[in-house]
C-alpha cells in the first residue's frame, strides 16, 4: 500500500511512519509538496494522511478538498496531535 503522510511537524510524521513500516511511505511537510508532487509525477497514493492542522499550509480539511479533485478515489484520513482537534 503506498501512503502518503503529510504533517508540518517532522517528528510527528516519522513517528507515524514507524507504525507503517511494511508500507510504501512518503513523508510531506506542508501541502504545497504534496501537490507539487502529485501534479509532476501524475501518481497517486491508496491512503492519505493528513495533518489538520498545518501552521506554513492550507489546512488538512482544504487539502483534502483538493486531494478529491485530483483523485476521486482517494481514501483520506485525518491525524492531530492537538487536543483541539
Amino acid at each position: 500500500m503506498k501512503i502518503a503522510v503529510c504533517d508540518d511537524c517532522y517528528e510527528d510524521a516519522q513517528y507515524l511512519k514507524t507504525f507503517l513500516k511494511k508500507h510504501e511511505v512518503k513523508l510531506y511537510p506542508d501541502a504545497a509538496c504534496l501537490l507539487a508532487d502529485l501534479r509532476d509525477s501524475k501518481q497517486y497514493y491508496d491512503l492519505y494522511l493528513l495533518d489538520i492542522f498545518m501552521e506554513n499550509s492550507i489546512n488538512g480539511i482544504d487539502l483534502a478538498e483538493k486531494l478529491r479533485t485530483m483523485d476521486e478515489s482517494a481514501v483520506i484520513c485525518f491525524i492531530s496531535s492537538s487536543d483541539a482537534f
